[in-house]
């Protein structure tokens, strides 16, 4: 099976489609495993940006799913298949594609993901293929998407899909969604009386409980009425304040790649700080986006820490292989956030 030939490239791209449907199935059938994926499906937007939504969790668990290829497959052939299969799942992320005829019976098509990503109780736990859904309509989890002529025979029977999760979390707080299921399963895990509900609370489907199938109860799953379809979780915060987040996010963003390029060579105390610096600045840009209360206050806070860090940086600059202009820079940009932030908070009062 070594040989770089054309049967061993086929059967590298059969089989770790064949064994992502599995990791993907398990995802969604498996709680602990679901607070891993959850983050993909969180969102109640369906784009290509939803594609790019994944957990820091995930790979924890889903290279179990590829070990037996191991024995059989050369790790640079498995290597490029991982990022093939990832790769054909982008642009299925998308509203605009219709379905696609006789295709829709061999590739996963974007009519097909979007019943994976609807909350619809027709929608629940179907469709997990990656590049092919053979595996779908052999395994008994393939589902069409509920549209009008082509699968269903009146206007009447068509259901749209209605993307998320079937109780939405409304946070746009990125360390809410990546932990907010796995928080859920650790807390029904130590509530529940019993080691073997315990084992289920962790190893069951996410809509299990007590009384219930290893899946839960479908009658459970919240029906979508087409005639009043979901708000979705949108709080209307000015454009400044958007732009705001935008550009505080890039920020933070390339002081994350500074540090993860330089991880073998900084500071170990200077490291942690580093990341505790940067979770809580995604965190304090995550409050802004929901509107809560305090989000001036967190975000001051993290805006003189950072100015004391850049300062730091600064003064030692040798030692963390950086040019003085980046730290400067930063420093001008959060003594200008700082202003700005009271800025809006005096024109608030004023009103």
């Amino acid at each position: 099976m070594y040989d770089s030939n054309l049967a061993t490239w086929f059967f590298t791209f059969i089989a770790t489609d064949f064994c992502y449907y599995w990791f993907h199935r398990m995802a969604h059938e498996v709680n602990i495993m679901w607070a891993g994926h959850v983050i993909h499906h969180s969102s109640e937007y369906y784009n290509l940006s939803t594609a790019l939504r994944h957990s820091v969790f995930q790979e924890l668990c889903s290279w179990i799913f590829y070990m037996p290829m191991a024995f059989m497959i050369p790790p640079p052939m498995f290597a490029f298949h991982k990022q093939l299969n990832l790769f054909t799942q982008f642009w299925i992320h998308t509203e605009t594609i219709p379905r696609l005829g006789w295709l829709e019976y061999i590739i996963n098509t974007p009519s097909a993901h979007r019943v994976h990503h609807g909350r619809n109780p027709y929608c629940i736990d179907k469709n997990y293929a990656g590049a092919l859904i053979i595996w779908d309509r052999m395994f008994g989890t393939y589902q069409d998407e509920l549209v009008y002529p082509q699968v269903v025979d009146s206007k009447d029977k068509e259901e749209k899909v209605a993307y998320g999760i079937t109780h939405p979390i409304n946070t746009f707080n990125p360390l809410v969604i990546q932990t907010h299921h796995l928080r859920h399963v650790l807390t029904t895990a130590f509530s529940v009386k019993g080691i073997a509900n315990k084992f289920k609370a962790v190893f069951f489907g996410p809509g299990w409980h007590e009384g219930t199938a290893r899946l839960g109860d479908p009658e459970e799953i919240p029906k979508i009425e087409q005639s009043s379809p979901p708000v979705k979780y949108d709080p209307i915060i000015p454009f400044t304040m958007n732009l705001y987040c935008v550009i505080q996010t890039a920020a933070t963003a390339g002081i994350a790649d500074y540090v993860l390029l330089r991880l073998s060579s900084l500071p170990g105390v200077f490291l942690k700080l580093a990341a505790v610096w940067i979770f809580f600045a995604y965190y304090s840009l995550g409050s802004i986006m929901d509107r809560k209360p305090y989000f001036r206050e967190l975000e001051l806070f993290r805006l003189f820490a950072g100015v004391v860090l850049c300062n730091y940086v600064s003064s030692h600059s040798d030692l963390y292989q950086i040019s003085r202009f980046i730290p400067w820079s930063l420093n001008i940009l959060y003594l200008v956030s700082i202003l700005f932030l009271i800025w809006t908070y005096i024109s608030q009062k004023s009103k």
